[in-house]
């Protein structure tokens, strides 16, 4: 459930409260800061980011009996 890319780390801090969310570790700062939050339960977490760290894809449970896929566009 975390993407490397050559700038940091993206990962579900599925520990925040009151909601997970999506967060970057940055390899230059060592600093660590939100990106998205997500409202969802989730199921078994996936998360990918773009080569150049501008789309993340990150698994969601809607329904157990159906799927979809979600673009979440300008999320910094």
């Amino acid at each position: 459930m975390a993407a490397v890319t050559e700038q940091g780390i993206y990962f579900m801090n599925l520990e925040s409260k009151p909601q997970p969310n999506i967060e970057f570790f940055s390899f230059a700062t060592g600093g660590v800061k939100e990106i998205a939050t997500i409202g969802k339960e989730r199921g078994n977490p996936g998360l990918a980011v773009s080569p150049d760290g501008r789309w993340i894809l990150y698994t969601e449970v809607e329904s157990t009996l159906s799927s979809d896929i979600m673009l979440v566009e300008n999320f910094r």
